[in-house]
């Protein structure tokens, strides 16, 4: 098979290194500036590029530097137009009358409910509520959704944003801080033009669709044969160097459901260690959807050190859980069915060959394929720095986690909670409780069960257990000493030593004494009496910390974690400097969308002149 210029291409509209001076040139008119870090691989390239003195950024990556390099600055583009950086930090207030985007709007629950738009059906449909009364479902709302109110102290308003609903082809407004944490980045996407971005943003959602259902339905995957992945010469080498290594099993299984989906998946296998992980990859064109995943998993390492990820689990435990997805689709660390291992007689079949089209002849496509599957489409247009960025969202279909009630009541208690920690004397025993039971929902979440992340700021001081990814946990004893449940207290305590131990970690001697202390202020509540039988088994400093810090089981808070409020407290030894710095550059963000704010209705016309069937006859 004839490479086609499109696949020499990899389906750009311009060369990577154009992408590079346009990007560089809007950044410097930005006067953002950043700074490009090589990974080292052998077999793919990856980089990454941050904002200049931080290590707030993007990655990169591609098969050759000059195309990770474009990735990485396309990356960057799509992150900063969609307020993506940072997305659990908050921003010190500003001069601006707008939270996130210009374009947002306050609307009250009645106006959000009367949309009526895919998302609002599903949000109710989830609840049980499709058929209740407009009052109710209004009432609902209002009941779950609160964290709008801890930002603007204002009673039924919520801060909404503009999308196009494609097969409507009009304007539909989605409130923010509800669909924001349902659907994540997925979608989010960046590229030469519309057509090019929006290819780029479908196939990640189908990505993640088709990975769900793997763990969701355990089907066996057929090989993707030899001799079909030699029409993609680039992936074929790669693949052919990786399998001389005979230390590990290299597989590549076909993850279409029966050529319906581009989807592949590289399976690296770690031998007589159980260990392996798994990378999708999805493109129009198979080959880059082999490529994507090749590059993914190679990204900063490399590509077998991708193995790392899993572990074999012939019982399946926790692989279809929602919380296991999540941090699949995060991280790639999780569970995934062991029926992927297994023979499949399952012919492979090819998904459609799109080498010869254009790629608004390839985004037709896409959104046939998703139409005709009874899916509404919702596109958002943050292209105001001037390189076209877009969210897509396809509600039913690209969820990275499908939120309960008592999902939004965790996320409010996790915003609330940032509002007092910056002043820990605020804290009492009705927060302890809500603490406690918050950080525990969220404890096996990747990334969202750091005690750093609690703050909302980039914090620079010590947290305790925090360099063990037990800060939490940690916390959360607290909780329990301040309100005198010593009991609690001690067996969380127990397992922190237990997991500190395991784990081979060094410099827990404060924990195990703690651990002591908290033993025997469940059997005999006596602090003194405690301190003394501590003497005995432990040097005096520590016996000194312990004694300092718990001898008033009220200030365990205020003894132990810094108050941020404080007029009088040096915030450049307690906030990251790099924090400054990633203000300034949302603050020229916003001024520039406030000068540039692009309506949504230009997406509209885009949309219409791909002359896509399933648009025209909705």
């Amino acid at each position: 098979m004839n490479v086609t210029n499109q696949q020499k291409r990899h389906y750009k509209e311009c060369l990577p290194s154009d992408t590079v001076n346009k990007l560089k040139t809007i950044l410097s008119s930005l006067k953002i500036d950043v700074e490009e870090c090589e990974e080292k691989n052998s077999l793919t390239k990856s980089l990454r590029l941050n904002i200049k003195g931080t290590m707030i950024g993007s990655n990169g990556k591609g098969m050759t530097l000059q195309y990770a390099l474009a990735s990485a600055y396309a990356e960057f583009f799509e992150r900063l137009q969609n307020n993506w950086f940072l997305r659990n930090n908050t921003v010190f207030a500003d001069q601006f009358a707008f939270r996130y985007f210009a374009d947002e709007k306050l609307m009250s629950a009645e106006e959000i409910v009367a949309n009526d738009n895919a998302f609002i059906c599903k949000y109710f449909n989830d609840r049980s509520m499709t058929n209740a009364s407009f009052e109710d479902k209004v009432n609902a709302f209002k009941n779950t959704q609160k964290i709008d109110y801890l930002i603007l102290n204002e009673t039924n308003r919520y801060i909404c944003v503009p999308f196009v609903n494609v097969t409507a082809k009009q304007i539909t407004y989605l409130p923010y801080n509800t669909y924001n944490f349902s659907y994540g980045s997925n979608g989010m996407c960046a590229g030469n033009t519309a057509e090019e971005a929006l290819i780029q943003g479908i196939s990640e959602i189908i990505e993640r669709l088709a990975q769900k259902k793997i763990q969701l339905e355990k089907p066996l995957l057929p090989d993707v044969p030899e001799e079909y992945i030699k029409q993609f010469p680039e992936v074929y080498n790669i693949l052919h160097e990786l399998r001389k290594n005979t230390d590990y099993n290299i597989l590549l299984k076909d993850c279409s459901f029966g050529g319906k989906y581009p989807v592949a998946a590289l399976v690296i296998i770690e031998k007589n260690t159980g260990k392996y992980g798994i990378k999708f990859g999805c493109n129009p064109d198979f080959g880059v959807a082999i490529e994507r995943a090749l590059t993914e998993a190679g990204q900063g390492n490399e590509i077998t050190k991708y193995c790392n990820r899993s572990t074999i689990d012939l019982k399946n435990n926790k692989v279809d859980s929602r919380f296991n997805i999540y941090n699949c689709y995060k991280t790639g660390m999780g569970q995934f069915p062991y029926e992927i291992f297994k023979k499949c007689s399952n012919p492979f079949t090819k998904v459609k060959d799109v080498s010869n089209m254009t790629n608004k002849e390839i985004l037709s496509y896409l959104l046939d394929l998703v139409i005709n599957d009874g899916y509404q489409i919702l596109i958002r247009d943050v292209s105001y720095l001037g390189f076209p960025s877009y969210h897509i969202i396809i509600p039913n279909m690209s969820e990275m986690l499908d939120l309960s009630d008592k999902d939004y009541e965790n996320l409010y208690l996790k915003t609330y909670f940032r509002s007092i920690i910056k002043d820990p004397s605020k804290i009492n025993k009705k927060d302890c409780n809500a603490i406690i039971s918050m950080m525990d929902y969220y404890s096996n979440m990747h990334f969202e069960n750091l005690m750093r992340d609690y703050y909302g700021i980039l914090t620079d001081f010590d947290i305790p257990a925090e360099e063990y990814a037990s800060g939490w946990l940690y916390f959360t004893i607290m909780c329990f000493i301040y309100l005198k449940q010593y009991k609690n207290a001690s067996q969380r305590m127990e397992y922190l030593v237990k997991v500190l131990e395991s784990k081979n970690f060094s410099n827990i001697t404060y924990y195990k004494a703690l651990s002591l202390y908290l033993t025997y202020m469940d059997i005999e509540c006596s602090h003194s009496n405690a301190i003394d039988y501590l003497k005995v088994f432990f040097e005096l400093k520590i016996c000194d910390k312990i004694d300092n810090i718990f001898c008033n089981c009220d200030e365990v808070f205020i003894k132990q974690y810094p108050n941020l409020s404080d007029a009088n407290a040096d915030t450049t030894k307690l906030i990251r400097s790099d924090y400054f710095e990633y203000s300034k550059c949302i603050h020229i963000r916003k001024k520039r969308h406030l000068e540039n704010n692009i309506t949504q209705e230009n997406l509209i016309d885009t949309l219409l002149s791909l002359n896509n069937q399933e648009l025209l006859n909705a």
